[in-house]
């Protein structure tokens, strides 16, 4: 495989939606004989190319729901499965063309405001959800580093269990995906310097 195809396939890789895209890599092998004088000798190419190519429709999340994952509690307690009636939704992403900050200053403020969110709610992040903390400190200081869109299920200051979807490299075909605002989801754009309190 050639250098950029390579390079082409791991960003295709990277950055694809896997709820609406799949990343396609195709070779062929070509055989040709050689025209030689004595013993046939024969010449191999591989022609390969890469491609992201919808989903056909049937088969994205919305149309099958996904099986229940196995019941399980983190550090602090908070029940973390899908199981769990019609929780509150909290959406922490920073909304595509909001802010005009270079890179390393805009991470950094989808760091500072996703915390905030979260201990307005009573649930710190680098304490309940170390290992999250830990790749959002990561993608915070690297403009290179990928943060896959993680959803954490952490209780409030009362209490309460709700679902936290953090993204803060959202694309247009993850926003796609978002839930409308029903009176039980929040989207906060936390690519923006200061986030009203909601």
């Amino acid at each position: 495989m050639g250098t950029d195809l390579y390079t082409e396939l791991v960003k295709l890789c990277k950055s694809y939606n896997p709820d609406t895209r799949l990343v396609l890599y195709v070779a062929v092998c070509v055989l040709s004989e050689v025209p030689t004088s004595g013993a046939v000798k024969w010449e191999r190419q591989l022609v390969s190319r890469c491609c992201k190519v919808r989903l056909e429709k049937s088969l994205l999340p919305s149309a099958v729901p996904p099986p229940l994952p196995p019941r399980r509690s983190s550090s602090d307690g908070a029940d973390i499965t899908r199981d769990m009636g019609d929780p509150d939704t909290l959406i922490l992403t920073s909304l595509p063309g909001t802010s005009d900050m270079p890179t390393e200053r805009a991470r950094q403020v989808c760091l500072t405001n996703i915390q905030r969110e979260l201990r307005q709610r009573g649930v710190s992040l680098r304490r309940q959800f170390p290992e999250v903390y830990r790749k959002l400190v990561a993608y915070a200081e690297s403009v290179t580093e990928h943060f896959v869109p993680t959803t954490i299920y952490p209780k409030d200051g009362a209490g309460r269990s709700f679902m936290c979807i953090i993204m803060p490299d959202a694309d247009p075909e993850r926003l796609e995906l978002v839930p409308e605002d029903n009176g039980r989801v929040t989207t906060v754009d936390v690519g923006v310097p200061t986030v009203p309190s909601s």
